[in-house]
């Protein structure tokens, strides 16, 4: 009976060893154990002896291993009640007997309820059961001391039958410092989580409002490349308005030239008409200064005749005296009367003449004086407009010279126009690839913030 409860209890304390930590003295213990038990074992099938010695040696073996072990091992029921138990138990529970243990049920180890909120009894029932079907079991759990301490524990349980009856042999690991160690894990992820997630969440905004600008500044961009090439299109359009314009303006300047050059021929020709005009005026003068003396010719003349009648007249009167001898003397003053009567007659005639000759003489003057003043208005005001011409000529050269200028600044200007929309078509296009790597770098940071997240999970657990 002894050797075949040493070869179910070696079993079990086998898989015990094997989940248990490699680095817990206990391994090493339990290795050895098992070795000496599996010997024991070997050696009382090998040799026949006495069927007294061969209980002491398995029970002192497997009470060795059962007892002295450095973490606590029980043994209970397929009800979870306590059957045995071994030192390092009941130290851990603060009993100060085993009998102070064995017969309870290991709810009574156990606060009412775990973390889970699950009520300790259901949890041992549970865990009784899984055990019992899948033959294995390994969780955490807190415990509670007799002295109303709670403890957390790793129990591993495994089933084995003993003599047609299922019980579980429990190992309890103490995860006191693994539960310092848990909590400082904890207070590590809270200051990694505060630190790194406020860094994250700074980051994702930061990433978000540069997305934001980003966007802004694309559709700036693009606002810009619109208006810039509306601009071009527009200085293109000014600059073919001032080739235009300077091309009329050079016509015009030449025109204006033309103008004054016929303006200044023109006041040559005036002053060369006033000139004569002056010439005509002095010879109507002398013409009107030569009627006159003609007319004081004419009176010379007309008084010779008056006295010339008038000496006829007494040749007359003198024939009749002398009768017939004065007859012939008589026809002659007859004729010299009649010329004079004549004479006085032609006379009148020139002075009618004379007297139309001078009035048409004075009127004569008097216009080639309007004209000589017409000419001279004439001659002033070409004179005024060949100096605004000239004025204008020069004024038009200089507004072509500055249209010229204004036209190459205006080709020039296009040039840079071009310029800055090749510019701003390229830092459109790198704007829209900053949109593209500011959307990945939040995504990134998503991603950044999702692992950080899985991190803390991990290291919480």
């Amino acid at each position: 009976m002894i050797r075949k409860a040493v070869l179910w209890i070696s079993v079990p304390l086998a898989l015990v060893v094997a989940g248990a930590d490699p680095s817990s003295p206990l391994s090493w213990l339990g290795a050895a154990i098992g070795l000496l038990v599996m010997t024991a074992g070997v050696f009382l099938r090998r040799e026949d002896v006495a069927a007294v010695r061969r209980d002491t040696v398995a029970e002192a073996l497997s009470r060795l291993a059962f007892e002295k072990a450095m973490d606590p091992i029980l043994v209970c029921d397929e009800n979870g009640v306590v059957r045995a138990c071994n030192d390092a138990f009941v130290r851990v529970l603060a009993a100060e007997t085993p009998s102070q243990v064995l017969g309870l049920h290991m709810s009574k180890f156990s606060p009412p309820r775990q973390a889970d909120e699950v009520s300790s009894a259901e949890a041992v029932n549970r865990h009784t059961r899984q055990t019992l079907t899948g033959g294995f079991s390994r969780f955490e759990a807190v415990r509670r001391k007799l002295d109303g301490a709670e403890i957390l524990v790793e129990i591993t349980l495994v089933p084995f039958q003993f003599d047609g009856k299922s019980c579980i042999i429990a190992y309890w690991k103490d995860l006191a410092e693994l539960a310092k160690t848990r909590e400082q894990r904890r207070l590590l992820a809270r200051r990694f989580e505060a630190d790194v997630m406020g860094a994250v969440a700074d980051f994702s905004t930061s990433t978000a409002e540069m997305q934001d600008m980003a966007q802004t500044m694309s559709a700036l961009c693009n606002q810009a490349e619109k208006d810039l090439t509306s601009a071009s299109a527009n200085a293109e359009h000014a600059s073919a308005n001032a080739q235009a314009v300077a091309s009329a303006t050079e016509e015009m300047s030449m025109s204006i030239t033309e103008i004054s050059r016929r303006v200044a021929e023109a006041a040559a020709a005036s002053r060369q008409a006033s000139d004569e005009a002056a010439l005509a005026d002095r010879t109507i003068e002398d013409l009107v200064e030569a009627a006159n003396k003609i007319g004081e010719v004419v009176n010379l003349i007309k008084l010779i005749a008056s006295q010339t009648n008038l000496l006829a007249l007494n040749a007359t009167i003198e024939a009749a005296r002398a009768g017939d001898a004065g007859k012939g003397f008589a026809v002659v003053a007859g004729e010299v009367k009649a010329l004079a009567n004549q004479t006085a007659k032609a006379t009148d005639e020139i002075t009618a003449q004379i007297s139309a000759v001078q009035e048409r003489t004075r009127q004569a003057v008097g216009i080639i004086k309007s004209i000589g003043v017409v000419i001279e208005q004439v001659n002033q005001t070409s004179s005024e407009i060949a100096i605004s011409a000239q004025q204008q000529s020069a004024a038009t050269r200089e507004i072509a010279i500055n249209v010229n200028q204004a036209a190459q600044g205006i080709n020039y200007v296009n040039k840079t126009i071009c310029t800055v929309v090749s510019a701003t078509i390229k830092n459109n296009h790198t704007c829209g690839e900053f949109v593209l790597s500011s959307g990945k770098l939040s995504k990134s940071s998503d991603v950044v913030g999702q692992n950080v997240e899985a991190f803390l999970e991990e290291i919480r657990n």
